[in-house]
């Protein structure tokens, strides 16, 4: 797969790891975890699994195992030096590296009740949004649950942010969404770091 946008966003990520969750909080998302834990657990036991995907260094594990202490956690993220990072901080967890818009670089054999994915799909050019989300649902079982959120707007952090960010409107959101064959069960709002920039997120559902 040859996305530029992506490429570029992992060169950031590689270089700039451990000054960026330097200044990330990993409660920053508590409430949206919550959210996301009381859907899921309508229709899910404890003891399933959640894909962490985009996971940085396990940057939102503790909200996740504070919603959801029984639910076996794994993650994936572009970025080998977050993966290293991940699995030096949780070492009796699994994680490895993995692109959501390359279907063979992703779990193969399982698939998930659970997936967490905030803060990815931008990340994406415009034309493989349906791919990627495509390749979300195919790893959720049927009636599995999981968080998506989409940037509205987004404020450069420096001039070596080379990350790339597709902004889609409320609408091309939902219909990515829809055509990807998810129902959204919850829409909400929420900010980036920066609080002038909106997001927002879904809790949507395989059929």
């Amino acid at each position: 797969m040859d996305d530029l946008a992506i490429a570029k966003t992992k060169a950031f990520y590689e270089r700039f790891a451990e000054v960026y969750i330097r200044h990330r909080d990993p409660y920053f998302l508590d409430a949206e975890a919550k959210v996301f834990a009381d859907f899921f657990l309508q229709y899910h036991s404890k003891s399933t699994t959640l894909l962490d995907i985009g996971c940085a260094n396990a940057l939102r594990y503790p909200s996740l195992k504070k919603y959801l202490p029984h639910v076996h956690y794994c993650g994936i993220d572009i970025a080998q030096s977050f993966v290293q990072m991940a699995r030096a901080r949780y070492p009796h967890l699994h994680f490895h590296e993995g692109n959501i818009a390359e279907w063979d670089t992703l779990p193969q054999k399982e698939r998930f009740a659970g997936i967490w994915c905030s803060a990815v799909i931008q990340h994406v050019s415009e034309p493989y949004i349906p791919l990627a989300l495509t390749n979300l649902y195919r790893l959720l079982i049927p009636n599995g649950i999981a968080y998506v959120s989409f940037p509205l707007a987004h404020t450069k952090s420096s001039k070596r942010d080379t990350r790339h960010f597709t902004l889609l409107s409320a609408p091309q959101q939902q219909m990515y969404l829809g055509q990807s064959g998810f129902k959204v069960r919850y829409q909400g709002e929420t900010h980036g770091y920066n609080v002038q920039d909106r997001w927002l997120s879904y809790i949507v559902q395989r059929a």
